[in-house]
């Protein structure tokens, strides 16, 4: 246990609770997708798709990377930066090889990760590089629906029998994280709240 503990904290121990907390769902963060994004690979790669099964895989092999920047450096930000921006060109490949915002794609999905994505982003990383976040999010989602609006055909390399199947997978575990993120949020102020009244009182 204390060796899972060491891993979650990156070795940190005389640091701020909430620096720590950070970094506590940063590890936590990518070892669930360090885990996923090769899975998802090796289900494009059972259904052809070959290039995103190499994305997946990449995608994996820099999560690791992060957690090892997370350990050397100790910085979550930087490290928060980082594993949201893997994240968002890892959904950015996905999106734009399976659909984009087309009838065949899954629009959704696309405005329900865009949401994970933010959260996730003010959450590890602060309000500034949430909000500057946000803005590379909406932009590109308003680039994809310029393009489907002025006739742009999306490419679209999922078999046409699993999209669906892909759809209600992720979005059950999209809004499983989109639940988790504000109750982090909210025990990120009650402890702040908390650590104003003990100060006031000593």
């Amino acid at each position: 246990m204390s060796l899972f503990n060491n891993f979650l904290t990156s070795g940190v121990k005389a640091e701020a609770p909430e620096k720590i907390r950070r970094i506590k769902v940063l590890n936590l963060f990518e070892l669930v997708f360090v885990i996923a994004a090769p899975l998802l690979g090796l289900f494009y790669y059972y259904v052809g798709a070959f290039f995103l099964f190499k994305t997946g895989m990449a995608a994996g092999a820099l999560g690791i990377a992060a957690i090892l920047l997370l350990r050397i450096t100790k910085n979550p930000a930087l490290t928060g930066n980082f594993a949201v921006l893997v994240l968002w060109a890892f959904l950015f490949v996905i999106r734009w090889n399976t659909g984009g915002m087309s009838a065949d794609g899954l629009i959704l999905l696309s405005w329900v990760w865009n949401a994970v994505i933010i959260l996730l982003a003010i959450y590890v990383t602060g309000y500034m590089w949430g909000t500057i976040w946000a803005c590379v999010v909406f932009m590109e989602s308003g680039f994809a629906v310029y393009l489907f609006r002025g006739g742009h055909q999306f490419i679209n390399v999922s078999p046409r029998k699993f999209p669906r199947f892909i759809l209600w997978v992720s979005i059950s575990r999209a809004f499983w994280q989109l639940s988790c993120l504000p109750f982090c949020l909210r025990r990120k102020e009650m402890m702040l709240k908390y650590g104003r009244k003990r100060s006031r009182r000593s």
